[in-house]
């Protein structure tokens, strides 16, 4: 059977590297099952219990050797790749999963093959086809937001995300289907002109909409810059809003985007989170002393300034939302003023 397959059906001049190593893959596979195929039988026949033994030997690691090749193909195969993510170790009907997939099932990105299946070689580990998890995400750490320095106390404030990404690289056709199907709806795409290949990339979410990995996902950090330590950190936001009516709110800490500010008067305020509230911190101990419902999504650094007669301290956030995160959209400028007595810088 991989006799008739084994040398090359058109001009090699014509075929990329890609092609023939594909090519290389997909016969040996063959092969491989073939063998299993023969030692099945053997083993089946043969009245010889030792020999049995040693043919069912070989017979498994020949589907070792083929299951190997396969995830090599399945890495270098964007298509091959989609459909084993739909179909493989699925516990219904095969024809109705092959149904839902054809009329806009599940996105195959949270298939059966699931975590297990993308590649993490540590930090900065370059994407592939398969699938890659990056962990620190596209999100940070820190992000564009900026950071709190207290001069006083030697210390940086900080917003911070703990969101892993998963970063796919697609073909230009695979790429426009994609993009086109709507069954990503928490991805971005890049087509990277110039470069055979385009890019997915998408939080590790749970079918809740909420990431994979133990929370907190987002936190407020102080770092203590004389002891190089962390001198406190506390979640930076709950689930409110986010998940179904019968399930708590929690102060998870969550994804946000956004700075904080300090006030002399030791407070730390932030909104950034994505539960679109503005908070305030004492900035010794980072206990939460206040917070704000704010009208869409705070995705934005707060600023301070003083105003009026009497010199008033305001902070002023903007609030507009965020489309990739999923807040409320809006175009409120809120200001807060500060108890007089706060009021120091």
């Amino acid at each position: 059977m991989a006799g008739s397959s084994a040398s090359l059906h058109e001009d090699p001049e014509r075929l990329t590297e890609t092609v023939i190593d594909r090519h290389r893959a997909l016969v040996s596979i063959m092969e491989e099952l073939e063998a299993v195929d023969w030692y099945d039988q053997r083993v089946a026949a043969t009245s010889d219990a030792d020999l049995a033994e040693v043919l069912g030997h070989n017979r498994d690691e020949e589907k070792e050797h083929a299951a190997m090749t396969l995830e090599w193909l399945r890495r270098h195969d964007p298509v091959l790749d989609r459909h084993l993510r739909t179909y493989l170790f699925v516990e219904a009907d095969i024809l109705q999963v092959e149904e839902e997939a054809e009329h806009g099932g599940d996105d195959p990105t949270s298939g059966s093959l699931g975590i297990a299946s993308l590649r993490n070689e540590g930090i900065f580990s370059p994407p592939d086809l398969g699938g890659t998890l990056l962990t620190p995400g596209y999100l940070g750490g820190v992000n564009w937001g900026g950071v709190v320095f207290d001069e006083q106390r030697q210390r940086i404030i900080a917003a911070v995300n703990n969101l892993p990404m998963v970063v796919t690289l697609l073909t230009p056709q695979e790429l426009e289907f994609q993009t086109a199907s709507g069954r990503f709806p928490h991805a971005e795409f890049g087509r990277q002109s110039g470069a055979p290949y385009g890019v997915r990339r998408e939080p590790l979410l749970s079918p809740l909409g909420l990431p994979c990995t133990p929370p907190p996902w987002g936190t407020l950090v102080s770092i203590d810059l004389r002891r190089n330590r962390i001198a406190w950190q506390v979640p930076l936001g709950s689930t409110e809003g986010l998940t179904p009516w019968f399930l708590p709110v929690r102060e998870f800490g969550m994804p946000n985007m956004g700075g904080p500010i300090a006030t002399a008067g030791d407070l730390v305020f932030v909104g950034a989170a994505i539960d679109s509230y503005l908070r305030a911190f004492d900035i010794e101990t980072g206990r939460e002393l206040w917070k704000f419902k704010l009208p869409a999504g705070g995705q934005a650094t707060p600023m301070t300034y003083r105003a009026g007669p009497e010199q008033r301290q305001y902070i002023l956030i903007s609030a507009g939302g965020h489309g990739p995160l999923g807040t409320p959209r809006g175009d409120y400028v809120m200001a807060f003023a500060l108890p007089k007595a706060a009021a120091k810088n």
